[in-house]
């Protein structure tokens, strides 16, 4: 990939940098969830998923998800879900009368914070180019590292993302003990597809 032009490089970068919010939002919601719900835990199971997509989403008329996006939810691992429908749900989900005015304010303050994470990521995924000037890229790299450091997540760590070594190939060689064992489990997979299991 060392031929890739520099625009198209910049892309991919805040692709990745938008990935890294999928830890920060996925902990967010717990907490809300934790919040809204009067101390209870979401569990990532489905039997909290299919609660929720009854009892919450299927209430509010403001949140729009995609069958896709209703089964992942419903299957309860917030694993699955990724941040157009974590950030669906936290911007659209009521939030309950009793919360207090800091409790109010600081919401407030995460919800603007998402709601510039969800437009910057709508810019990248409606970019038709897949490319992003030198320009462009500075100021969409800042807004996205202030948010995510808003959210709890350590800047230095986004060095990595921003270098060119990204695109370079791992330099380990082959463990042929570990290909061995994917060829077996390949067959294997393979054969209890054929039986229908």
């Amino acid at each position: 990939m060392a031929n890739i032009v520099s625009e198209v490089r910049n892309y991919f970068k805040l692709g990745l940098l938008i990935a890294r919010s999928h830890l920060s939002l996925r902990h967010l919601f717990k907490n809300r969830y934790l919040l809204f719900n009067n101390g209870q835990v979401w569990d990532d199971t489905p039997t909290c998923g299919n609660k929720y997509v009854t009892n919450v989403i299927a209430k509010n008329k403001k949140i729009s998800l995609t069958p896709v996006q209703k089964i992942a939810v419903s299957n309860g691992n917030l694993d699955e879900w990724d941040v157009t429908t974590l950030t669906a749900l936290l911007l659209f989900i009521y939030r309950p009368k009793t919360l207090s005015t800091s409790e109010t304010q600081q919401l407030d303050q995460e919800d603007k914070l998402l709601q510039q994470l969800r437009e910057i990521r709508n810019k990248l995924a409606h970019n038709g180019t897949k490319s992003v000037d030198n320009v462009q890229f500075n100021q969409l790299w800042a807004d996205l590292a202030a948010i995510l450091v808003a959210f709890g997540d350590v800047e230095t760590e986004f060095d990595k993302l921003k270098d060119d070594s990204v695109f370079e190939l791992p330099k380990q060689s082959i463990n042929e003990e570990n290909t061995k064992e994917a060829l077996r489990l390949n067959s294997l997979g393979t054969q209890a597809h054929k039986d229908r299991k």
